[in-house]
């Protein structure tokens, strides 16, 4: 205390700083510092109290709290008295419900025995003395603080309900364990804010059994460091306010649902059955060279012990603290402590962990790796060297483990996945989700139904269906026989293969990538492919897209399909496919850089009003022959490249679009001719020497009004189409230009 300003009458300071108060009534001003240098101060008038008698134990008669004979006074005491129960041959037990006004147990033992003591000041213990509450009944409601600075209370507090309606304060002049209370035996504060204070705080030491927020809690004030043997629960839904202190410490055996405001946690739990954990816990207004949680258990065989929702108090480079310390309590033998962390907001929990004896701390972004000590079951938690199934995890499947992982009943979640040489993972019928990368050296298989979805780097043998919102090739993948992809993202080969044995599906605001300027991309499609995704506008510059099926792009959306640079698509095989290309704002969706027909020989269908290859047309089969059909729409492309080719009511215009290009066009069958002209050609002409271009072994049929060759020169100049091996020498020249096509000055055809 300090007397600020001007002296009050009657007021005086002692040596030790107590204040002397008057007799009669008065108004001091005090000033308060803690011990952090907040400074606050008050108005407060100090009455003279009347002090109640002092009624002292004696035990002279029996160990009954109502015999008078027991009391130095010849009767017991009233709700106002204050009680002194020294050491006596007798200790107090209640046979009744009882009240005083204070209580201060100095020699002996209290007994509550079941009843009810109701205080209406404060309560404490000091010497020798201590409470004994070992009956279900027993209750000893505080009105005021309790102090407890007496003997030893292990053993002596392990039922029962200890109530305080003020501050709760240890001291350790009589014993380390003056408050020792079991599991069994609770303390409720029901003060807004408590203040709880212990001298010698600890499991072995001093600490609450169970702690009970009362229904007026606001949380607790943590002057010193606290101990718990069992739990703090609320008279409230849920714990009201936080766990407050200046970088003090919790023990306790396990706690969930709490924030922590410059208090530190410690679990100290000895059971080695599994199982345990934190859970939904905040931290808060803690130095950064603080451990926020430390964890000391043996280890179960059984689970990790668990630190779900956990939110720590962010920690950087230079920090010296920790979000966690694991210490294993039996140095790993005969099972690891493991603690697995579920949320890592600041992405870096790895750094900032510690672990002794053996344990382990394990983060979500660290590994779990597949033993395969127990069974195939990817859900069964002893398969895995956290002993926790991963859930949002990054997981490694090594070779050489007794069982290979399996789905069983259901899918699985995880970050990234590797799967090493000669490992293998079984999905079933079920889906397996990677957000991360899949970097797969090993193999995928599954079932009917099971399939994986990608948002990542992919690469590696994968035996079921793909859907990908999202992936980068860091590798080969290739897919099982019929098996099929979906992207619904942005796809990029990335200088890599695909090859994809069934279909190959875009849809969404998927697209595919195929832009590397080193090794060539290469998207290998078995079946029939879609494209009816987001434009690929810029996207497919390089690389060759081969599908053996079907080839379709979208109607919604225009540039579905719209390859530039030197992409190169091949299509067709030995059955029948189609092409087709709707019609999006008035043209068709989609055209080609490079168009391979070469392997069409079951037939190319264009389905499709025109189909643009803005490059090259190639047709250069090693065996059989390709058939284009069109049922008459056209095929334009600026450059061809035809070793033998049947083209089916396909009209077919080569324009160089102005610059002189090689063409050939050779053993080339138009059937089934229509009225339109068959081949019309734009080629720039020479005007030194006459450019000559050269076809060799056209086959075409006369259907009484179809042109055979439309021929321009696109620069006025000198160029001369030569048809070499026509099947009709003589009758050519009649059905071509000129003489029946629009005749342009420089440009003339040689049928020979």
């Amino acid at each position: 205390w300090q007397i600020v300003g001007a002296t009050v009458t009657g007021a005086k300071l002692d040596a030790t700083g107590r204040l002397r108060a008057p007799s009669a009534p008065d108004l001091f001003y005090v000033k308060v510092a803690t011990p952090n240098g907040t400074v606050d101060s008050t108005s407060v008038t100090i009455v003279p109290r009347v002090q109640p008698g002092i009624v002292a134990w004696t035990g002279a008669v029996d160990s009954q709290w109502t015999t008078a004979g027991n009391w130095n006074t010849g009767a017991p005491p009233s709700p106002a008295d204050s009680v002194v129960i020294p050491a006596t041959t007798r200790s107090p037990t209640l046979t009744a419900p009882a009240s005083a006004g204070a209580v201060n147990v100095t020699g002996g033992t209290l007994v509550l025995n079941g009843f009810t003591l109701t205080v209406a000041r404060g309560f404490a213990t000091s010497g020798t003395g201590t409470l004994t509450m070992t009956n279900q009944g027993d209750l000893l409601d505080v009105s005021g603080n309790a102090r407890f600075n007496g003997g030893s209370t292990a053993g002596l507090l392990n039922a029962g309900l200890l109530k305080i309606g003020g501050s709760f304060t240890q001291i350790g002049g009589g014993s380390s364990q003056s408050f020792a209370a079991d599991p069994g035996h609770t303390t409720e504060l029901d003060a807004t804010l408590p203040v709880i204070s212990f001298a010698t705080p600890g499991l072995t030491g001093s600490h609450f059994g169970t702690l009970l927020q009362g229904f007026n809690g606001t949380g607790f004030q943590f002057a010193t460091d606290v101990a718990v043997s069992g739990f703090i629960n609320s008279q409230n839904d849920g714990f009201f306010g936080s766990l407050s202190g200046s970088n003090v410490a919790l023990t306790i055996p396990s706690i969930s649902s709490m924030r922590f405001d410059g208090v530190r946690l410690i679990i100290d739990d000895t059971s080695s059955a599994g199982f345990g954990g934190v859970y939904a816990v905040q931290f808060s207004n803690l130095p950064a060279s603080a451990t926020q949680i430390t964890i000391r258990n043996p280890g179960s065989a059984a689970s990790a012990y668990t630190l779900g929702s956990v939110t720590f108090q962010p920690l950087a480079a230079g920090n010296t603290g920790r979000y966690v310390n694991a210490i294993d309590t039996d140095g790993g033998t005969p099972a690891p402590l493991i603690v697995y962390v579920d949320f890592d907001a600041s992405n870096n929990g790895p750094t900032f962990s510690q672990a002794s004896g053996g344990a382990q701390v394990f983060w979500p972004s660290s590994p779990f790796v597949w033993t395969g000590a127990t069974s195939s079951d990817w859900a069964t938690n002893t398969n895995w060297n956290t002993l926790r199934t991963p859930f949002s995890n990054s997981v490694t499947i090594p070779s050489g483990t007794p069982f290979s992982p399996q789905f069983l009943n259901f899918g699985a979640t995880v970050v990234n996945l590797t799967i090493q040489a000669g490992a293998g993972l079984d999905v079933g019928a079920n889906t397996l989700t990677v957000n991360g990368n899949l970097d797969n050296d090993g193999v995928i298989n599954g079932q009917q139904g099971g399939g994986v979805t990608s948002t990542g780097n992919i690469r590696g043998q994968i035996n079921v269906g793909v859907l990908t919102f999202g992936s980068t090739l860091t590798g080969r993948l290739t897919l099982g026989p019929g098996t099929s992809m979906q992207v619904a993202g942005p796809f990029d080969l990335a200088g890599h293969t695909a090859d994809i044995p069934g279909s190959f599906t875009i849809t969404g605001t998927g697209d595919l990538r195929m832009t590397s300027a080193g090794i060539p991309d290469s998207l290998l499609v078995g079946g029939n492919a879609l494209f009816a995704g987001a434009s690929t506008v810029g996207l497919l510059t390089g690389g060759v897209l081969k599908v053996a099926g079907n080839f379709a792009t979208g109607s919604f959306i225009a540039g579905n399909f719209a390859p530039s640079g030197t992409h190169k698509t091949i299509l067709g095989s030995s059955s029948l496919t189609t092409l087709t290309l709707p019609t999006v704002a008035g043209a068709p969706n989609g055209n080609f850089k490079v168009l391979d027909v070469s392997g069409a020989t079951g037939g190319l269908s264009l389905l499709a009003t025109a189909t643009h290859v803005d490059s090259l047309l190639i047709s250069t089969p090693v065996t059989g022959t390709p058939v284009i059909f069109g049922g008459g729409d056209s095929l334009f492309a600026r450059r061809v490249q035809v070793t033998r080719l049947t083209v089916d009511q396909v009209p077919i215009t080569i324009d160089e679009l102005g610059t002189a290009l090689l063409q050939q066009f050779d053993n080339v069958t138009f059937q089934n001719d229509t009225t339109s002209t068959l081949l019309t050609l734009s080629l720039v002409g020479s005007a030194l020497t006459t450019r000559t271009v050269a076809f060799n072994t056209m086959t075409v049929s006369f259907n009484g009004t179809n042109t055979y060759v439309n021929l321009t020169s696109s620069n006025l100049l000198g160029v001369t189409l030569v048809i070499v091996g026509s099947n009709n020498p003589t009758g050519g020249p009649s059905r071509s230009n000129p003489p029946f096509g629009t005749t342009v000055a420089g440009a003339k055809i040689l049928w020979q």
